[in-house]
């Protein structure tokens, strides 16, 4: 749930930040995107920080609104 939360375990210490609509994404994505990311938790990001999920590094490169609307399992 907004706005989201830190996951911490003996493998991970991450901040995942979640906007209104339930996903990882920034908030600003959600409006017009260019490009919706589906997938499982490796696409949502499990175990690394907002900026290092594969929709966020797609983002980067593209230089396009990425929205990512993955879920994990």
């Amino acid at each position: 749930r907004p706005p989201g939360c830190r996951f911490k375990n003996r493998e991970y210490d991450t901040q995942v930040t979640i906007n209104s609509a339930g996903l990882r994404s920034r908030p600003e994505d959600l409006a017009s995107p260019e490009v919706v990311v589906l997938g499982d938790s490796h696409t949502w990001g499990w175990g690394v920080e907002d900026e290092e999920t594969y929709p966020s590094i797609l983002r980067k490169t593209s230089k396009k609104k990425v929205l990512n609307a993955s879920v994990p399992s």
